[in-house]
């Protein structure tokens, strides 16, 4: 499986690959690695479908993000991320920041 930044085929891919490479050779954080390394490898992460709503009445939990699962994966608009592959998202950060730093 060909993970690097060349590999990535789709255009919403290349795009977030190019973004996240041109911020890393200026030097500047890449705030979500893992949400990065996710467009480049798609099955890293376990998601599941989820209704997802952010609060916006009560003050006490303003803006807090509330999903629930939806045991119909059709009814689901949002993909949740429950679980990461560490070992493949540390492979493919330690060799992309390895790359970035020669």
């Amino acid at each position: 499986r060909d993970t690097s930044v060349t590999g990535v085929q789709t255009v919403l891919f290349r795009s977030a690959a190019d973004l996240a490479a041109s911020r890393l050779d200026r030097g500047a954080r890449v705030h979500d690695p893992l949400a990065v390394a996710a467009l480049l490898d798609p099955g890293l992460l376990t998601t599941l479908r989820a209704a997802v709503r952010v609060e916006c009445t009560d003050p006490t939990t303003y803006g807090a993000t509330r999903f629930a699962a939806e045991v119909d994966e059709e009814r689901g608009r949002v993909a949740v991320a429950v679980a990461a592959d560490r070992a493949r998202y540390l492979e493919l950060l330690t060799a992309t920041l390895g790359r970035q730093m020669h």
